[in-house]
């Protein structure tokens, strides 16, 4: 019964209903964050993060696919943020920050936009990538972020000097001069 929920959740993300593909991402992290949890064989969705991670990053996915998934990743990083130890493999988060940083950088304005929503959300679950021996991750997220606030749309520009904020107030410490 839980599969079948999952698998018709995740499948939500592809609905050619916007409202449906609005609601998904929610869903899909409040059932992961169940789901997913610290400890070997505690992961009851294996294949959620990288199946996120693969819809989003795919050129050839419609753009409202890919919005969805892209939510989704934000949204479930921060839900498992709640955990001291990370339910996810290392591999995991750096496939869902590629992707993430990867799309703020499209073309498509709406992806643009759910990217960079995607990693505000997702910032105090990927702390170890701004630590002082992730420089390169850290500075990969600071281009990304620096870019996007050079953008044409107020909307991701306005959510991208959120993400500044937001790293400021996390990692400031980490931060080169």
């Amino acid at each position: 019964m839980r599969t079948n929920i999952k698998d018709n959740v995740a499948n939500s993300i592809f609905a050619v209903t916007p409202l449906a593909r609005l609601v998904t991402p929610q869903v899909i992290a409040k059932i992961g964050a169940i789901d997913i949890q610290p400890g070997e064989g505690n992961n009851q969705w294996p294949n959620l993060v990288m199946g996120l991670v693969s819809t989003a990053a795919r050129a050839d996915v419609p753009e409202g696919p890919r919005e969805a998934s892209l939510r989704a990743l934000g949204f479930l990083l921060e839900a498992l943020d709640e955990y001291d130890d990370s339910p996810l493999l290392q591999h995991e988060v750096d496939a869902a920050l590629t992707a993430i940083t990867g799309c703020m950088a499209q073309v498509s304005v709406p992806v643009q936009r759910a990217a960079t929503a995607a990693l505000y959300d997702a910032l105090p679950f990927v702390a170890k990538s701004f630590e002082d021996a992730q420089r390169e991750e850290r500075n990969a997220i600071m281009m990304a972020v620096c870019t996007a606030t050079q953008v044409e749309d107020s909307s991701v520009k306005y959510d991208a000097f959120q993400c500044i904020s937001r790293i400021a107030e996390l990692y400031y410490d980490f931060l080169e001069d």
